[in-house]
């Protein structure tokens, strides 16, 4: 019995669905991690009502099992509003300020943020900054460049939580939060 639950059970077929910063089989390998983690039924256990969390850049991941041995794997990725350079690093954070990752390497469609005064930075936490509603305003700001097909290569945060974004050796000064999409669409 435990050599046929093992043997048909196991997990031979797997979509993904979702993911822009992981490869499927990263995806697979957070998913399907741990004992017996390739076999669906204790899959289906596992991740009844229950997301999977504490991945970098990623909200969620449901786990469906869609028969015996196929299972569609669902990754629902943080929205990162920037990242900012912190001795030597690249320090990502989401809307509301948490530093989700800290990488050697450079995200070519997450824009460097300046102008922000900290102290200090601890993984998992806030940004210390003195208004923290920047972030919100900083993603809404990134958002909105995507909707027109615009990519900054910087925002500068200014006194008065003035917003600046640079393309190459232009910047941009959108000020404060008032008509910023009407601002962005004339851009």
């Amino acid at each position: 019995a435990a050599v046929f639950f093992i043997a048909y059970f196991k997990v031979r077929y797997v979509t993904v669905e979702g993911s822009t910063h992981y490869t499927d089989e990263e995806v697979e390998k957070f998913a399907m991690g741990g004992f017996l983690g390739d076999n669906s039924m204790i899959l289906s256990w596992r991740y009844k009502n229950q997301p999977i969390k504490d991945v970098p850049f990623v909200e969620s991941m449901d786990v469906e099992v869609v028969s015996h041995d196929t299972i569609h794997i669902t990754v629902y990725e943080k929205s990162l509003a920037g990242y900012v350079t912190y001795l030597g690093r690249y320090m990502y954070f989401d809307r509301n300020g948490m530093v989700v990752e800290s990488s050697s390497e450079k995200m070519d469609d997450v824009p460097e943020v300046t102008g922000l005064s900290f102290d200090h930075i601890v993984l998992n936490e806030s940004l210390p900054v003195e208004d923290e509603t920047i972030f919100a305003r900083i993603l809404e700001t990134t958002q909105l460049f995507g909707k027109y097909g615009l990519s900054a290569d910087r925002i500068y945060v200014g006194s008065g939580s003035k917003i600046s974004a640079y393309f190459g050796d232009v910047c941009v000064n959108l000020g404060e939060d008032e008509y910023m999409d009407e601002k962005i669409s004339n851009l």
